[in-house]
């Protein structure tokens, strides 16, 4: 089987856009990478995090509404023209959008049982959704109407 990947969305500390992920993996640039306090641990840890503005999630879709799936929608940004051909093109039925993420909507829930532990309820903006595994997956099949077949896209690409 072959596979051809027709556009490419990416994020992370890094950088914001592929230019910016092809020069600075190419310096060996670690800039991306900082010391953080904010996990309350007994010394600092090393993270890499998105410095980008984030776009929000429309209403619609507020169970979604976490970092993670803004994440998302800033990579889909970069590669919204294709998807809309390959959409018009061929069918939401008939292509598939791989995506990966390493923490899901965690962050958001930590911050929600903190809130909950010092107030006793859960925020009202806080739904478990936003931290199950192919929540970013169902988001996305929400979006765009896709079947949302498999979750691990990196797992998928390599089977």
């Amino acid at each position: 089987m072959a596979l051809f990947l027709n556009d490419l969305g990416v994020v992370s500390a890094i950088g914001n856009t592929k230019a910016e992920h092809y020069r600075r993996l190419l310096l060996g640039d670690r800039s991306g990478l900082a010391e953080s306090q904010q996990f309350r641990l007994a010394k600092p840890v090393i993270v890499g995090e998105v410095k980008a503005d984030l776009p929000r999630i429309d209403e619609r879709f507020a169970v979604y509404d976490c970092r993670n799936n803004q994440l998302l929608l800033a990579a889909l940004a970069q590669i919204q023209t294709t998807v809309d051909n390959m959409l018009s093109q061929f069918g939401a039925n008939r292509i598939g959008v791989v995506i990966g993420t390493s923490t899901s909507g965690v962050r958001n829930t930590e911050l929600a049982l903190a809130t909950q532990a010092k107030t006793g309820a859960l925020p009202n903006n806080f739904h478990f959704k936003q931290q199950q595994l192919g929540a970013g997956a169902d988001f996305f099949s929400g979006l765009f109407r896709f079947k949302s077949a498999c979750l691990y896209g990196f797992y998928c690409l390599f089977i």
